[in-house]
Parts: C-alpha cells; structure tokens; sequence
C-alpha cells in the first residue's frame, strides 16, 4: 500500500506551542483500474482543530469541514484510462496547511478476447492448441512502471501475477467450462477443487494437453502448466514464466513434477435441480391481502446520484456510485432496515454494494418491520417447515426481529419471513408477534447522515469525501 505525506511548521501559538499539522492518505493501491473505486482514509495529526479538507480535481474542487476525532474517506473513481490526479489541502484553526498531491496510474480494462479458434470437441487436443497459439506472449511494462499482462487483465486485474489466469485463459478459449475442470483462488485450491481428477505422477503416463502441476522443496504445489511434447525421459510443458509465455523441458523424473490432469477424461458435472431454488417457493401464497413478496431483479434508480455503500447505514463508506435517475440496477436482494428505511443488495456494471431502497425506486413495504418471538427457544428454519434446517435460535421470550414478508404455509400456518443474523428465515406465526413501529419509534431510527461532497469534472463524478 502507498502512502502520501505532507506537513507544515506549527503555527504560532501560546504556550505549550501547537504540534505541526500532519496528514497522510493511507491504504491507497499501487494503480487503479477505470471505473473502480479507490478508497484511502486521510489521517490527521497536530495542528489545532477544527480542520478543513480541499480536494481538487481538473478544475473542479470543493471543501468539507472535519473534527479531528475522524478520518475522513476519500473514494476515487477513475472514470478514463492513463492516471488519476487529485490536490489535497488539509488546513486547521490555527493557519496551519499541508498540501498532498495523489496520482494514480488507471488501467484501461477493456475486454480481452478469447483465442479465435476452432474448438474440435478433444478437450486435450483443444486446450494444447490454445496455450501452442499463446506462445511468445510476454508482459509489457507501462510508464508508470506497472507490468501489465492480458490474462490477468481478462481475470481482472491487469497488473496482478499471470500464471493461473493464462491456464483458465487457456481452459475458457478451448470450451473447457468449470463444470468439467473446476477452478481455485491458487494452486492448492484448485488441485483440492480437481479432487479424484489430479493423478500423482508417480506411475502415471502423461499426454499432451494434459495439466501439469509442480511443486517446491517442501512438497507445496506451486506452478502449473500444459503438456506440450512428450518424450521417454523429459516432458516439455507450456508456462507462464517470469513473465511469458514459454515451452520449457525438464526431466519427467524431476521431483518438481506433482501429478497431472487429463481434461479427456474429465466428465461434465451433474448439476443439483434443486440448487439455487428458493425454499418453500411453491407454497410462498399471500395469507389475506399483505403486501406482494419482494422480488430481486432489475430497479431504475430514482435520484440523479445513487451511493453504493460497503454496508447499510449512511455512516457506511462509499464503494461505488450510479449516475442519473433511471439508470437500470441489478438488486440482489434485501439486506437491513435501518435509519427508517429499508437497504437493498445491487450491482451496476462491476460495481457492487447497499444502497437505499427509495434511491432504488423500491416502495417501503407497508407489513410491520420488527416482531418478538413468544416462547422459549423459537426457531428460525431456512423454509416454511418445520423439518428444514434450523438458522438461528431464539433463547428467550421477546427476541425482536426484523419482518420482511408474511406468508401461507403448506401446513396452513401463518409464517414470517425475518433477517436472522443476516440470513432471511421463516417462523411460524404461533410463536412470533410482529408489530408496527409508533412514531416516535420511527422517529428514533433516523440517523444523523455522514457529510459528504461530490468533486466533479467535465467527465462526471471523479471522488467523494466521506467524514463519518
């Protein structure tokens, strides 16, 4: 992580004399990618508060008053390719100023292609021609100094290690799906994803285009690559090596050498018809007139600007924005109410996080919001039976829960759908009491939004700055 520092001499005070104004940006990457947010925390030391924080930005610049006591939050969205450049000026009571200048590579992340080539149905044959035709590819260094490669570009993070993303590169562009070869975060994950389908390679006989894993002194799986060529004493394989792509030879009795995986002899994963389906959905039948079961899909935002927030709460940091009322948003799913209103799960493009359900354009539901089980050790289930799998338990009477639906069950019963410790369950309605909240209730849910402004540019919104 980078660091930005800048200070000032002490401004003249009477005794004891002022310490001098500080200020840092911490957590700030090596690059960033465009479109991405870029979130650092500005850190203030000395100086007399209270403090001012200027941020400024191809033109545009705006200022918000801060305490000390917090660190404000700076979330930056690289909106074009080439670099992110930004002036900061932190000022205190007492004339003291620190002026910080943050510039930050950005990656074009445009789409990278698979190979154009013609899949002939030979998982091993295909997967040896796709890493053949990479052959001679090899990273290239940008001005800034980054090392940029395609293949962790196309797993999306242009200047991160190549080696794993080239061999998926390599499986997506021959057909070779995850339900035939599952993949892994590295190595070791994915031979324990591979499971029955990793061999030793004591006394296993290799082919070409097969996967080829190796390991270190300690017997830890490292690298991996594609056979190439097979011969009686050494093997050659196709690699992601110090930068490109190679075919390298080693001795087939090389210790390096772990097991293999033969792509030919993998068979398609049969998938679960009940994975993914919406517990009790056939009998999720509205009980009297309730409001209609909320449904994720596609919302239009309401408001011209639409903060993603990493939680629900406006004291939650922003993680992305959406501009320009009516902009389409994918909703997930219902995450908390709070402040008085209720926060909603989204992504817009390849952003992600919580925003409020009324700058989504969702109604607040008009069911009661909380209720308190009646009994001792109520159970909360993953479905409306009470033979699914239990979610939480209730202990005491009067445990208070969040109510997002109620619903008729296949047993006749009255069952609500609650948020229990962040999963939605079901209880039945003889052991759950909802209610509506009074007024003055309401009233106290309400809290004190976290100042923020909005720098912006001819381009649109560059940053946002938090102080909570």
């Amino acid at each position: 992580m980078a660091a930005i520092l800048g200070s000032c001499p002490a401004a003249r005070a009477a005794d004891p004399p002022a310490l001098a104004l500080r200020a840092e940006l911490q957590g700030l990457p090596a690059y960033g990618m465009e479109g991405d947010s870029l979130v650092a925390r500005l850190n203030v030391s000395g100086g007399t508060g209270p403090f001012e924080l200027t941020v400024s930005a191809k033109g545009a610049s705006s200022a918000v008053p801060f305490g000390g006591e917090t660190s404000p939050v700076i979330a930056v969205w690289p909106l074009e390719p080439d670099a992110c450049e930004m002036d900061l000026i932190v000022r205190d009571s007492a004339e003291g100023e620190v002026s910080l200048h943050l510039r930050l590579p950005v990656a074009d992340t445009g789409p990278v292609p698979l190979i154009d080539m013609v899949v002939t149905g030979d998982r091993s044959v295909d997967l040896l021609i796709a890493a053949l035709s990479e052959l001679g590819y090899a990273a290239e260094k940008t001005a800034d100094g980054l090392v940029y490669n395609k293949y962790a570009a196309w797993a999306g993070d242009p200047f991160g290690d190549g080696e794993l993303p080239f061999l998926f590169y390599c499986l997506e562009s021959a057909g070779i799906g995850e339900d035939v070869l599952p993949r892994g975060a590295d190595i070791g994950e994915w031979v324990e994803a591979l499971g029955d389908l990793y061999i030793p390679a004591e006394g296993y006989e290799p082919l070409h285009g097969d996967l080829v894993f190796f390991c270190d002194a300690t017997g830890a799986l490292r690298h991996a690559g594609i056979v190439a060529h097979v011969w009686d004493q050494e093997i050659s394989a196709v690699r992601w090596i110090d930068g490109a792509v190679a075919d390298v030879s080693m001795q087939r009795s090389d210790y390096r050498i772990a097991g293999y995986v033969s792509p030919a002899s993998a068979e398609v994963q049969a998938s679960d018809p009940d994975a993914g389906a919406d517990p009790g959905s056939e009998a999720e039948q509205p009980y009297g007139d309730p409001p209609p079961r909320f449904e994720a899909g596609t919302y239009e935002t309401a408001s011209e600007l639409t903060l993603l927030r990493s939680a629900p709460g406006s004291d939650s940091p922003v993680v992305g924005l959406v501009e320009g009322a009516g902009t389409p948003v994918e909703v997930t799913g219902y995450a908390v109410r709070t402040e008085g209103v209720s926060w909603y799960l989204c992504r817009c493009g390849n952003q992600s996080g919580v925003a409020r359900g009324d700058a989504l354009g969702i109604p607040e539901p008009p069911f009661p919001h909380y209720g308190k089980t009646l009994g001792w050790d109520v159970t909360v289930r993953s479905a409306l039976d009470t033979e699914s799998e239990p979610l939480m338990v209730c202990g005491e009477p009067g445990t208070e829960l969040q109510v997002t639906d109620r619903l008729k069950g296949p047993d006749k019963y009255v069952w609500f759908e609650v948020v229990a410790d962040g999963q939605i369950g079901y209880i039945r309605g003889d052991m759950f009491e909802p209610y509506a909240l009074t007024a003055e209730q309401l009233a106290e849910e309400q809290a004190e939004p976290s100042r923020e402004f909005i720098i912006r540019t001819e381009n649109g919104v560059v940053a946002v700055v938090t102080d909570p």
